[in-house]
């Protein structure tokens, strides 16, 4: 049984509670008392966040709060506090001059280099310096050659010729700490020993701690072991040998950051505290948590299943589908691990790695494997196959052929690996006017009702401009669609054909990853190789995405860009239109469901998209099919339209669809809709 959707945390609602997250006293504006100090905008240091005592979050802030009277602070204090107190840190203590106090009549004087006192005249006696600075010149001195000469050397107009009391004075001095660097000479290995642990004494040094490699990514789950205790040598033990001794331990599925899901392993709460004791300390807790809340939440029906009701094995703690690969995209050589002693049937490590892409996961879920924990055979096929570099031959750009060399297809091709699937004869008609309009160099809008199969015959034809002798064009093409349908339309690649289909889709990194991987061949250094081809057939993207990285989209020749939904594209002066039109294409096929919804004018910018020879006036269009009024202006349009765009619907086309059947069923509303129901209704 799958769980529930985890509680959203933090400013940003995410729920995986990952990296280090501080307490929210408040916790009633949506955080639920936990938040990401990046998010709120914190800019503080570890130990400045474990020295901050109360926060409030952006979502928990009131417009009268004054947090210069309250006890906790808010982001912006908290961020001025931390400012003010470096500045503090970094500026240098100015050293404090303390006046020298006369021996004979306690006279302060201020003026620290003068050697005698301004009321009595008395001469100053010289103070000792302080423990810590004799010490560090006993260091210094210890560091210097016995056997090495000092030399002396006289400054003219100095003290010393000036004042002959200073200068006995000095020689004293001098031959002191002549005296006290021989001593300290004849015992300098003793001596700098004892010095430095007297230092260490004075100001100790913080530990270094050495942070582990292994980091919890997420707490999936939570079980009750029964393990035996190990017996104490002694005598109770002894006398009580028989009795079995049991004890319960609770374990936590942990996912662990930067491995796959299937290293996910069971830990007890002492070992994830003896990796990191502040950082999985907070993530247990907010673990129990998001349990408790899950237990007690209102929208928990009674009759659900409990987990306590089930075995341990029957849960499902995450998808399965984590498990299975979806892409292997590079591979590398690695030294091999050594074998384990303990483990005699363990599969052994050849070196090799491969880096993959889980179904479902982001591309930034990418995991390195070794290739002898990858059970997948097909998989491992399907990415060698994909490596294979063609020949020149295939993927240099051979200029269009003649519009007399087309020949209508008579019967559908056979798609598929297997080569078990075939086309409709509507699909293949469809399929002939796309290659007859590709021959005569003339944009496409392929215009079927929703649910004729437009994703199948689009790929059909690409797959055909591919592998017709005559053609043999491999790419790149470019599909642009809705987020929803994304997936949709790398599946249909799958199945249909054998072209390498790439979802450009995600996160800045997610996308940088397919950039360097998906996009070109690889050297040796795992290095995109620009000589090459690229390495995909068909790039699908979104519009948003395709808005992002326009720059990198344009760079590309596309043989032929697709854009399904494109009465999107109805917004003449929009973002999405300008973006698209700087794309380099050799050809061009819009897909739409609906292309005229509310006037003419719509329909002009999708001819305007595709043609913009033959529909340069948007005033031209109108004055001929603004208000289609009579019926000779349909006519007119329709003959105009018929080379460009193709129409069918399901009554037209399937003769063997049954009448349509519309039939209700009613469901009772569950209590907490019928509470909201009767708050809404009163």
């Amino acid at each position: 049984m799958a769980t529930p959707d985890p509680t959203p945390y933090c400013v940003c609602q995410q729920t995986d509670g990952a990296g280090i997250m501080i307490e929210c006293i408040r916790g009633s504006g949506g955080c639920n008392g936990w938040v990401h100090p990046s998010c709120c905008g914190l800019i503080l240091t570890q130990e400045e966040l474990e020295a901050l005592d109360a926060y409030v979050c952006p979502l928990c802030e009131k417009p009268d709060d004054d947090f210069n009277k309250l006890s906790a602070c808010n982001t912006s204090l908290a961020n001025r506090q931390a400012k003010r107190e470096r500045k503090r840190k970094l500026q240098p203590q100015k050293p404090v001059k303390k006046p020298w106090i006369c021996a004979a009549c306690q006279h302060p004087n201020r003026d620290r280099r003068t050697r005698e006192c301004e009321v009595c005249h008395a001469r100053r006696v010289m103070e000792k310096k302080p423990e810590h600075d004799q010490l560090l010149d006993e260091r210094r001195q210890s560091k210097r050659g016995a056997n090495k000469k000092r030399k002396s050397y006289h400054v003219p107009n100095s003290d010393e010729d000036m004042d002959s009391d200073d200068s006995d004075l000095y020689k004293k001095k001098y031959k002191k700490h002549k005296k006290r660097r021989q001593e300290d000479s004849e015992s300098d290995e003793a001596e700098f020993q004892l010095d430095t642990s007297k230092l260490k004494e004075m100001k100790p040094k913080e530990e270094l701690v050495v942070p582990s490699t292994m980091v919890i990514d997420k707490i999936m789950g939570l079980r009750q072991r029964e393990v035996e205790e190990t017996p104490m040598d002694s005598t109770s033990d002894k006398l009580f040998a028989n009795r079995p001794n049991k004890t319960t331990v609770a374990e936590y599925l942990i996912k662990w950051k930067g491995f796959a899901y299937m290293h996910a392993s069971w830990e007890t709460k002492q070992v994830l505290l003896e990796l990191d004791p502040l950082t999985n300390k907070q993530k247990i807790k907010r673990f129990h948590e998001k349990e408790q809340h899950r237990l007690h939440h209102p929208h928990r029906q009674t009759g659900d299943l409990d987990e306590d009701s089930l075995a341990v094995d029957e849960l499902e703690y995450f998808n399965p589908e984590y498990l299975e690969i979806h892409r292997i995209i590079a591979h590398r050589k690695d030294t091999p691990m050594p074998a384990d002693p303990n483990f005699p049937d363990a599969p052994v490590d050849d070196g090799m790695r491969y880096y993959i892409k889980w179904r479902i996961l982001s591309y930034e879920e990418a995991t390195w494997e070794r290739a002898c924990d990858i059970k997948d055979d097909a998989a491992l096929a399907k990415y060698k196959a994909s490596i294979v570099v063609p020949d020149e031959e295939i993927w240099k750009v051979r200029p269009r052929p003649s519009i007399r060399e087309y020949r209508k297809l008579e019967n559908s091709p056979k798609f598929g690996e297997d080569q078990s699937l075939s086309l409709r004869a509507y699909q293949l008609e469809g399929l002939n006017w796309l290659l007859w309009n590709w021959y005569n160099e003339r944009p496409s809008i392929l215009a079927d009702e929703m649910g004729l199969g437009k994703t199948i015959q689009t790929l059909s034809f690409l797959n055909l401009l591919r592998d017709d002798h005559k053609i043999r064009i491999r790419g790149p093409f470019l599909i642009v669609a809705p987020l929803s349908l994304i997936v949709q339309w790398q599946n249909e690649c799958e199945t249909w054909t054998t072209m390498n289909c790439v979802v450009y889709h995600g996160n800045s990194a997610s996308r940088e990853i397919i950039r360097d991987f998906e996009f070109n061949y690889l050297d040796e250094n795992l290095r995109p190789d620009r000589k090459k081809p690229y390495r995909f057939n068909i790039l699908v993207t979104t519009y948003e995405v395709a808005i992002k990285d326009i720059a990198v989209l344009s760079k590309i020749h596309w043989r032929c860009l697709v854009v399904d939904e494109a009465h999107r594209l109805k917004n003449q002066s929009s973002r999405l239109v300008e973006q698209m039109r700087s794309l380099r294409r050799d050809h061009c096929v819009l897909l739409t469901g609906t292309p005229l919804q509310n006037k003419t004018e719509e329909l002009w910018a999708l001819l305007n998209f595709l043609d913009g020879r033959s529909f340069p006036s948007v005033a031209d269009f109108l004055e001929k099919f603004g208000d289609l009024h009579e019926a000779q202006q349909v006519a007119d349009l329709h003959k105009m339209l018929k080379p460009y765009l193709l129409r069918r619907v399901k009554e037209d086309v399937e003769k063997s669809l049954p009448p349509k059947e519309e039939t209700i069923v009613e469901v009772e509303l569950t209590p907490v809709q019928k509470q909201w129901y009767r708050a809404i209704y009163e």
